[in-house]
């Protein structure tokens, strides 16, 4: 492992679900996050953005209607970073590449 390597984390859907509300024990991750791995890049990857503007819309749920709401608009408050593409190692997509020939 590279100790340079910027260190990236994403969370899932439920992640942004719960801190939306500010579940208690999200926020304590959340810091001990922070704490334990200064300077890494929360990220909510594309699925999770998806899901979350699905929810906004259609979810059941007025309570979830409005924490995916409140995740949209406030995610780089929290210092979530919304991404639009998940870029992939070398040793994956050789993999890959190697067996599409096959």
């Amino acid at each position: 492992m590279n100790p340079k390597a910027p260190q990236l984390l994403a969370g899932d859907t439920n992640v942004g679900m719960d801190l939306a509300p500010a579940d208690e024990w999200v926020l304590n991750a959340m810091t001990t996050i922070r704490q334990r791995l200064s300077g890494c890049s929360l990220l909510m990857p594309p699925t999770v953005a998806e899901k979350r503007a699905w929810l906004a819309r259609q979810a059941d749920e007025p309570d979830d209607r409005e924490a995916a709401h409140v995740l949209l608009r406030r995610h780089r408050s929290w210092g979530l970073e919304m991404i639009h593409a998940v870029p992939l190692g070398n040793a994956y997509v050789e993999r890959i590449a190697g067996s599409a020939g096959q």
